[in-house]
């Protein structure tokens, strides 16, 4: 998979399709296309280019990125008092 497209409109279109599905995919399904993405992009020599391919390559290397780290899951415990409670449910 190279992005090394003539064109800056279509790497463009490339580069926003795959950061979309990047952002809103299943993490286990994205793992195995991951590092074949990464090693493309960076190939792409996308730094070079205008203003927005820069970006657009920015933000998908963020996203696939995060994709590697480990997740989170947070166990927070909020005790609210009934006014306190009903103040959130009203204001």
């Amino acid at each position: 998979m190279v992005l090394r497209l003539g064109h800056s409109g279509t790497r463009m279109g490339a580069f926003m399709s795959l950061a979309s599905l990047f952002k809103h995919g299943k993490r286990e399904e994205l793992l195995k296309y991951g590092v074949k993405v990464l090693k493309a992009v960076i190939a792409s020599d996308y730094i070079l280019s205008d203003t927005l391919i820069r970006k657009l390559g920015t933000k998908l290397l963020q996203r696939v990125g995060m994709m590697f780290m480990k997740t989170k899951v947070r166990d927070i415990d909020i005790k609210l008092t009934r006014e306190e409670a009903f103040a959130l449910c009203y204001n």
